[in-house]
C-alpha cells in the first residue's frame, strides 16, 4: 500500500512541475501584455494631453460659414483646411462678424 501511494506521489509531483512548466510563459505573457497596456494607455492619455494644448486658447471657424467652434468639436473637423480660420479669442471671432456655435453659447 506504501508503494501506491509513493507511486501516486510522484506522479502528482511531475503532474504538477508539467502544469507549472507548461503555464509559466503564459503568466510571463500575460505580464507583458499588462504592461504593454498600461504603457500604452499612458501614452496615449499624454498625446490626448498635449493635443488638447496645442488647441486650447483658440477658436476656428470656416471662410464660407459665419459660426466659431472649438477647434476639438466634431463640426470643427470637418471644416476643410483651405477654408479654415483661425481666432485667438472668442471676441476677435465675434469682431469679425462671427457668432459662437450652439455648443460654445
Amino acid at each position: 500500500m506504501k508503494t501506491h501511494q509513493l507511486w501516486t506521489g510522484i506522479a502528482f509531483l511531475f503532474s504538477f512541475l508539467y502544469v507549472v512548466s507548461v503555464t509559466a510563459p503564459f503568466a510571463q505573457a500575460a505580464e507583458d501584455v499588462k504592461e504593454t497596456t498600461t504603457k500604452t494607455a499612458a501614452h496615449t492619455k499624454a498625446v490626448k494631453k498635449e493635443a488638447k494644448k496645442e488647441t486650447a486658447g483658440y477658436y476656428v471657424g470656416s471662410k464660407e460659414g459665419h459660426t466659431y467652434h472649438d477647434p476639438s468639436s466634431r463640426i470643427a473637423k470637418k471644416i476643410k483646411p483651405e477654408n479654415l480660420v483661425k481666432f485667438e479669442s472668442k471676441a476677435e471671432a465675434e469682431k469679425a462678424g462671427y457668432s459662437p456655435s450652439k455648443v460654445l453659447s
